[in-house]
């Protein structure tokens, strides 16, 4: 990449390339020199006043990088990029409040930036304001339908407001990407039984613990869904089964 440059010195791309090459390797110290000397040489690109944004970031160096950001967006207020970038910088300080505004504006700026619905996103769920949680994550899913995280989010969202029907569309959209994860794996399952019936959440946990067979989790969802389909004898199995894998030999339960 450095070849690039000196071979086309003049070409701010090849000067971009480096510099995200260096960031790709973590190497900041170089890519902040590098995005410097890059930033006189080509002062009207805005692309590497982000890059460099982003760099100083990393590096902690908040003050600086929010300046800049500043400064673009005088430039070009309708950049939704560096308002995502200065929201997260407010996250990364613990300014919450101001980091949804931030993220809340570059979703009006562009609503195809599923980074600032996601984010701000997050930042609802953590402060338990589920309305504008579920619609940030449906902004994220509109702009980018296979966000994984956002369908985790939302699934298990629907679930902790009692909406298990939406809540199985989302989390088996994920089965599907077959990148489902224990916590939602259990959630399934849970929603399955009581949104369609009992028998298909069976079905659903005996393919899920083929996955995840040391899930204490899917385990336990798998007892629920055998009681909530009247199959005790099996239940009562299951959780002998689970007492005796998890709980170490001359340890006592206390109840």
């Amino acid at each position: 990449m450095k070849k690039a440059i000196l071979q086309r010195p003049n070409d701010y791309e090849a000067h971009i390339q480096y510099i995200s090459a260096l960031m790709a390797e973590n190497k900041l110290s170089a890519a902040e020199t590098a995005s410097k000397r890059a930033i006189k040489k080509f002062p009207d690109i805005i692309q590497i006043s982000v890059l460099r944004a982003e760099i100083l970031a990393k590096m902690e160096r908040f003050y600086p990088a929010r300046h800049l950001l500043q400064k673009l967006i005088l430039r070009k207020p309708d950049l939704a990029v560096a308002y995502v970038m200065l929201g997260l910088i407010d996250c990364e300080q613990h300014l919450d409040q101001d980091a949804i505004s931030k993220f809340e504006t570059a979703m009006e700026i562009d609503p195809k930036n599923y980074q600032a619905s996601f984010f701000a996103a997050s930042l609802y769920l953590k402060m338990l304001d589920y309305g504008n949680a579920e619609r940030a994550l449906k902004q994220t899913l509109t702009a980018h339908p296979g966000h994984i995280e956002a369908l985790k989010s939302i699934g298990e969202l629907m679930v902790k407001t009692n909406r298990y029907e939406e809540a199985v569309g989302f989390l088996r959209q994920i089965l599907a990407h077959s990148n489902i994860d224990v916590e939602s794996a259990a959630y399934l399952i849970q929603a399955e039984v009581i949104a369609k019936n009992s028998k298909i959440g069976v079905v659903t946990a005996k393919k899920l613990i083929a996955i995840f067979p040391e899930s204490i989790e899917v385990l336990e969802a798998h007892i629920f869904a055998l009681i909530r389909d009247g199959q005790f004898e099996k239940a009562i199995k299951q959780c002998d089964q689970l007492i005796n894998c998890h709980i170490p030999a001359g340890s006592m339960a206390v109840f």
